[in-house]
């Protein structure tokens, strides 16, 4: 019998302090993310679409020594997609244990994970205009509002979602990629070379084309503020529907 002992207080749900991190969880996310770094420093330093070409079969400026073959080989072998992917499973994890937490705690989960979202969110949109297009906090946010429509689901329904979801990515990022293969030359560049949108529109929105390449390394090398923002821009939009 427990009569006259008191119940015990139910577990706090808060920020959490070092002593709460679990730090086996902490370290996969930081090997992750030197992973993911190897993929982007290509994207870093070149355009687009010399980073989205194998070397010397894409426009002019693609790497095509031996040395940018094997690191393009190494890089797509050991790294592309497979610290992305690990990366992602341990945000689904840290939701897991987050809305744990919240039920152990009789919380709701939902408008919390809801604003921490929309916070994530408006960091991700801020860091792809302002710093690089390859962000992927929003992507991560916008997954974390999805999830929470799927919260209660049976198994078998989540499964058939997760599937459907694997099958379009397929065969949109294939599209995507066979599009821009095909479309690889694009407009000759010419003597006057475009800037800003006008490149954009002349190279039918292709980062991949010539025209598009010289118009974007002259944007960030040369400016002005605004063609600097409309190749991002575009890009990042480019980006969003190619994941």
């Amino acid at each position: 019998m427990n009569e006259g002992k008191p119940a015990p207080p139910a577990m706090g749900f808060r920020s959490v302090v070092p002593g709460d991190r679990i730090e086996s969880i902490d370290s996969l996310r930081g090997f992750a993310l030197m992973g993911i770094l190897v993929v982007n420093t290509l994207f870093f330093a070149l355009p687009m679409g010399v980073g989205l070409s194998t070397p010397g079969s894409g426009p002019e400026g693609t790497p095509s020594g031996n040395e940018d073959w094997l690191a393009w080989w190494i890089v797509n072998l050991l790294f592309e997609y497979k610290f992305m992917t690990l990366f992602s499973i341990l945000f689904g994890v840290g939701a897991a244990i987050q809305f744990e937490r919240a039920h152990r705690a009789g919380r709701s989960f939902t408008g919390f994970f809801a604003r921490r979202m929309v916070v994530l969110l408006g960091f991700g949109i801020l860091h792809a205009i302002l710093l690089w297009y390859g962000d992927v906090l929003a992507i991560y946010a916008c997954c974390g509002l999805i999830l929470l429509l799927l919260i209660g689901l049976s198994n078998r329904l989540l499964v058939l979602f997760a599937s459907l979801m694997l099958v379009f990515t397929a065969i949109t990022s294939a599209g995507m990629l066979a599009l821009g293969a095909s479309l690889a030359a694009g407009a000759p560049v010419a003597d006057e070379p475009l800037r800003g949108l006008g490149a954009i529109w002349s190279s039918d929105f292709n980062p991949m084309s010539a025209v598009w390449i010289q118009a974007e390394q002259l944007a960030y090398g040369e400016g002005p503020v605004g063609d600097l923002f409309a190749f991002r821009i575009t890009s990042w939009l480019i980006y969003l529907a190619t994941v």
